[in-house]
């Protein structure tokens, strides 16, 4: 009779974050290839990632907040949203503007509990607009122009159109000139005149454009950055010199794309700009251009993209391939959030959510992260990224996956047991073998670590936690397995 061995050992399932990779095989169990409504927080799995009803703030209390009202019935919800800058005469008259699905746009006032949204009179357009902020003549205004929306200026509540201004996409201030793409020729930037962002006349001494002949495609986004403003294109960026004289303005080619750079995924990142091309999510510092490692799912129509800056952590709206368990239903923009520290370099994915458009206000103490999406029909509330481990009130679906596979020998492996401790809520135990979930149990919260008996065997192996509650924590789980030789 063959004499058979068995050698034993601990199998450690770590939490050290994700990692996306086509061949499971290789995977350490320390990584992820798969992990929605978990965040990972020193070393443990919790479940700090949510979205809840949004609101304004107090002055001065950026941690408190008073709940937005409902918008009125037949706006249809929300396409953009922005931050509309005001000082007024506390210094708090900071105001959220939406533009609805209805072509309607209404505002609602941050640092002031509201009880309505006020619709602006004089704006109208279907197609999503772009806005900036600019403080002319003392007053502090907003200007939105965009394909089917002549530029209009905001001021308070008056709506005055901007008669000789090109329909403008991008907007963006630098030094004291707005600058934007223009609708109809979209390889050319136009500006306005120094100091008026009402003259957008043609000539050296006010306004003026800025034409492209090379195969770059379309101009997409403008961005501020460095003393410098950097036009992006589809497939590259260039660096305009521009100060009060436009004589002397100086055009520079800085970058080229091998794929098309999502114009909607560009972000001011602090000291770097962050965005998202056909080859993963890049990081610029005005002069080069690396890879970030964000490790994203299989994404689905990245035009759709869209992203925000808050807190040290780029927010990614994309869209992908959820899994059966979320029962997504109807047309989706995108359905994951992608949160990436970049200090930490961890990556959390909030799943389930209809994200229509994401946006930061950062003001007078306060950073947060709003979004507007059609998550459970809610598309009549703007909603704000949280660490509630909910979206909407109720609990998410957490999942995390170890690799699938057969942790480097190809013989038959018995898991004899599994310990971890978890606290805040309870978490199903799963343990996978050859392609069949062979054992589950419910680990219930507890301050000391639980050991329960698995026994259970198989070639390729994987563990699988789920929880729905809001504030789980847990420990690295411990898997003790024999190994057949």
């Amino acid at each position: 009779m063959r004499e058979v061995s068995v050698s034993r050992r601990k199998q450690r399932v770590g939490f050290k974050g994700l990692v996306r990779t086509t061949d499971q095989s290789l995977l350490d169990w320390e990584y992820s290839p798969e992990a929605y409504n978990f965040a990972f927080r020193n070393g443990m799995l919790t479940g700090e990632i949510g979205l809840d009803e949004g609101g304004g703030f107090y002055p001065d209390f950026p941690e408190s907040r008073w709940n937005f009202p409902d918008l009125p019935e037949g706006a249809q919800g929300i396409t953009k949203m922005f931050h509309y800058r005001r000082r007024g005469n506390t210094g708090h008259d900071d105001r959220l503007v939406i533009q609805t699905f209805s072509g309607a746009f209404y505002y609602v006032t941050l640092f002031t509990p509201d009880t309505a949204w006020h619709e602006i009179e004089g704006l109208t357009a279907i197609y999503p607009a772009s806005a900036v902020n600019y403080n002319y003549g003392g007053d502090d205004i907003l200007l939105l122009s965009g394909e089917d929306l002549p530029m209009s200026m905001l001021n308070g509540d008056a709506v005055s159109v901007v008669t000789n201004a090109p329909r403008l996409t991008s907007l963006t201030v630098h030094g004291e000139r707005v600058f934007g793409v223009y609708n109809c020729a979209k390889g050319s930037v136009w500006f306005s005149d120094n100091l008026d962002p009402t003259d957008w006349s043609v000539s050296a001494d006010t306004g003026g454009y800025i034409g492209f002949s090379d195969d770059w495609g379309d101009t997409t986004r403008l961005v501020s950055f460095l003393g410098y403003l950097y036009i992006f294109r589809e497939h590259g960026t260039y660096r305009l010199t521009a100060y009060g004289d436009q004589s002397e303005f100086l055009l520079k080619k800085v970058f080229t794309s091998a794929g098309r750079i999502y114009e909607n995924t560009i972000a001011l990142c602090g000291d770097r700009i962050l965005f998202l091309d056909d080859e993963g999510v890049k990081t610029f510092d005005g002069y080069d251009v690396a890879s970030v490692a964000v490790p994203l799912p299989e994404l689905i129509f990245r035009r759709n993209c869209k992203a925000t800056y808050s807190g040290n952590s780029y927010y990614l709206a994309a869209l992908t391939d959820l899994e059966a368990a979320y029962d997504l239903s109807g047309v989706y923009d995108c359905n994951i959030i992608v949160r990436y520290d970049l200090g930490e370099k961890d990556t959390s994915v909030l799943a389930g959510c209809d994200v229509r458009d994401i946006v930061t206000f950062r003001a007078h103490g306060s950073d947060a992260v709003a979004v507007a999406c059609n998550t459970a029909g809610r598309c009549e509330v703007v909603a704000m990224m949280s660490e509630s481990g909910k979206a909407y009130g109720a609990p998410t679906l957490k999942i995390y996956r170890t690799p699938y596979n057969t942790l480097a020998y190809d013989g038959i492996k018995t898991v004899r047991d599994v310990t971890l401790t978890v606290t805040g809520g309870q978490l199903l135990f799963r343990l996978k073998a050859d392609g069949r979930t062979v054992f589950e149990h419910t680990f219930q919260p507890s301050d000391e670590p639980q050991t329960v008996f698995v026994g259970k065997s198989g070639r390729r192996l994987a563990a699988e936690l789920v929880s729905e509650s809001p504030q789980i924590v847990v420990s690295p789980p411990t898997l003790n397995i024999d190994f057949v030789r």
